[in-house]
């Protein structure tokens, strides 16, 4: 689900669609009580959100968009891309939507068909993908280590950033991850550490990729205090509690590690990096490796 993918959190989502809304009318205010119930995962609220005729608004689209993907409604999020595309033409978010959409449930083949075809011949401004928000950014990045194009993805990154001299965090974050989806963890802890150290970039995502980025790397304790950064930053970012909980198990530190894991709650969680391994009595258990 997209909601799923690149790091995209349902809280990073809703502070994302929520930063226009202005609450002036009932549909907005229905909106945004949707938005709670879709980072409460409510689905028969969500629903019904589906089948209100609401009016034409490209954030009521969006929310379409990922209301049809979590309810697995494949011709309503697909018309809610194009209604979003139609009024944003030549932005990177709508189209990616799109391609998202009219590929869901494809063969891996026809998908890389369609997202080298993409690459190469959509119009779309670049700046977007450089220096706008990082969850289009990463959604970007996701769809290339789906379809094998992480290699040329990189080199836009470099390429462009050889050329930027004022505003190079989005290109560091895009280098970066790429960095770590190809495996290439020192290059990637050494740009995240420069985004956080230079660039003053201390988000919750950037401080989770950074703690992935060093234990790629083998850089534990440094790890650790990203993780730890990362879920003071936002107690909700399950993703950063796991990773620590299993850093935490690796060094001994079990009641620090039992505390990560409460915290998460009840419900089952499955982490999108880590794995972990049970070795013998006499050993830790703890931290396998990272499931890119």
């Amino acid at each position: 689900m997209l909601s799923g993918q690149a790091g995209i959190t349902e809280d990073r989502l809703v502070a994302e669609l929520t930063k226009a809304f202005d609450g002036k009318d009932e549909d907005d205010a229905v909106f945004l009580l949707t938005l709670m119930n879709f980072g409460n995962g409510n689905l028969p609220a969500m629903g019904r959100w589906l089948e209100r005729n609401h009016a034409a608004d490209p954030r009521y689209d969006v929310l379409d968009v990922f209301v049809g993907d979590r309810l697995d409604r494949s011709t309503g999020m697909l018309n809610a891309a194009l209604a979003f595309l139609e009024k944003f033409p030549d932005e990177l978010m709508p189209n990616l939507f799109v391609l998202y959409a009219q590929n869901k449930g494809r063969p891996m083949k026809q998908v890389a068909f369609h997202f080298q075809e993409f690459m190469n011949t959509k119009e779309f401004q670049k700046e977007a993908l450089f220096f706008g928000s990082p969850v289009q950014r990463e959604l970007y990045i996701r769809l290339g280590l789906l379809t094998g194009n992480l290699p040329k993805i990189r080199s836009r990154f470099q390429e462009q950033m050889a050329l930027e001299q004022t505003d190079a965090k989005g290109l560091m974050q895009g280098l970066a991850l790429t960095n770590i989806y190809m495996q290439r963890f020192e290059e990637a802890f050494n740009l995240y550490n420069q985004l956080i150290d230079e660039q003053q970039v201390k988000d919750t995502q950037t401080l989770l990729y950074a703690g992935i980025a060093a234990i790629g790397a083998e850089h534990k304790a440094n790890a650790i205090a990203l993780l730890d950064l990362s879920r003071l930053e936002d107690k909700r970012n399950f993703e950063a509690r796991y990773g620590l909980g299993l850093l935490y198990q690796e060094v001994r530190n079990y009641e620090g590690a039992a505390l990560q894991y409460t915290m998460m709650g009840d419900e089952r969680y499955e982490s999108e990096y880590f794995d972990f391994k049970l070795a013998p009595a006499t050993e830790a258990a703890g931290l396998n490796a990272l499931t890119l």
